[in-house]
């Protein structure tokens, strides 16, 4: 089961209760769909008219579920005559990357990042390297 963000928009006749009853009645329907959290955006105008509408009715929630009862959600999706649009997007879970430096690594870059100020030092010397316009000067 993996977590999923989904953006509706709907025909504009819609209320918030007619969403919430329709999400409900989704979660019932198919098997392995929870619905978490509803995010009612409220009518909105549309930057182009979709399928005749110049408003429509925006709602993000995050849900869980399975990819078959995801792929008969989006089915119920396109055939539904409320619906404009949708956008499902897989959250990916947060985890520690294992090229992300490590703790010692991170400390030892930041103080060798803080020594430099403009010039290039030497790993030998704590004198800064002289550049080439300088070399070029003393000879």
């Amino acid at each position: 089961m993996h977590q999923y963000e989904l953006l509706l928009l709907l025909t504009p006749d819609n209320s918030e209760e007619d969403v919430d009853a329709y999400l409900s009645e989704l979660e019932s329907q198919l098997d392995g769909v929870t619905f978490h959290e509803k995010d009612f955006w409220g009518k909105r105008t549309l930057a182009q008219e979709v399928e005749d509408y110049t408003e429509g009715v925006y709602v993000v929630t995050r849900l869980t579920g399975g990819p078959k009862a995801l792929q008969e959600m989006e089915s119920l999706f396109r055939m539904n005559q409320k619906i404009l649009r949708f956008l499902l997007l897989k959250i990916k879970q947060r985890h520690r990357s294992r090229f992300s430096p490590s703790r010692k690594n991170r400390q030892q870059s930041t103080s060798a990042s803080s020594n430099l100020n403009g010039t290039r030092q030497d790993k030998n010397d704590n004198e800064p390297a002289k550049s080439n316009t300088e070399k070029n000067d003393e000879s």
